[in-house]
């Protein structure tokens, strides 16, 4: 296999996700709940967020939703706002997240240059605060493409669709063939094939 390029999920693979999301998870039930417990405690069961744990749950839609479908979840508690005003201000909430890295990412990309790999990160973040998460470590020069949940291309962890993703940056590294292996992510479509990356 003739491989040319890796592509990154984001969150739990190049950035510790409950380091991330847990605390910023907090932030924002303090920030929409104030002094109501009741209210705090509502949403965040709601959300799937242990709040004595500071965790995100497993099945979890911070872990698995865009911040859309986030914004889904709380507009039910916030029905002041539209749905489109909270994912805005989620988003802008998310670019200031704290952001812990899981590896020297300079120094693992840095490697698979060597080798000549094109490099792409692709997340159900949405892709103002993806940019900004890798900018805020000084990573960010060191892809060449993100793609974001509102990027154009179709949301990770949907298999059926997610040949959309990565095409146009396929296209602009010029491949014959389409070979691209994706860690901790399935992709089965359209001459696209997984494989796992070593740990």
């Amino acid at each position: 296999m003739n491989i040319r390029g890796v592509i990154f999920d984001k969150d739990g693979t190049l950035f510790d996700f409950q380091s991330t999301w847990g605390i910023w998870t907090a932030q924002i039930l303090v920030r929409i709940a104030g002094s109501d417990g009741a209210l705090l405690g509502q949403l965040a069961r709601a959300l799937g967020y242990d709040t004595e744990a500071r965790r995100v749950q497993p099945g979890s839609v911070i872990v698995a939703g865009t911040p859309m479908e986030i914004a889904a979840v709380i507009h039910g508690y916030m029905p002041a706002m539209s749905q489109t005003q909270i994912f805005d201000w989620l988003n802008k909430e998310a670019e200031t997240a704290p952001q812990v890295l899981v590896t020297d990412l300079h120094r693992l990309t840095g490697e698979l240059r060597c080798i000549d790999l094109g490099l792409c990160v692709m997340t159900n973040d949405a892709e103002i605060p993806a940019r900004a998460h890798l900018a805020s470590v000084q990573a960010l020069d060191l892809f060449d493409f993100v793609i974001g949940s509102d990027s154009g291309f179709a949301q990770n962890h949907r298999p059926r669709r997610c040949w959309l993703w990565p095409i146009k940056w396929i296209s602009q590294l010029r491949l014959a063939s389409w070979w691209v292996t994706v860690p901790m992510i399935y992709v089965p479509a359209v001459r696209l094939e997984c494989a796992q990356w070593p740990c």
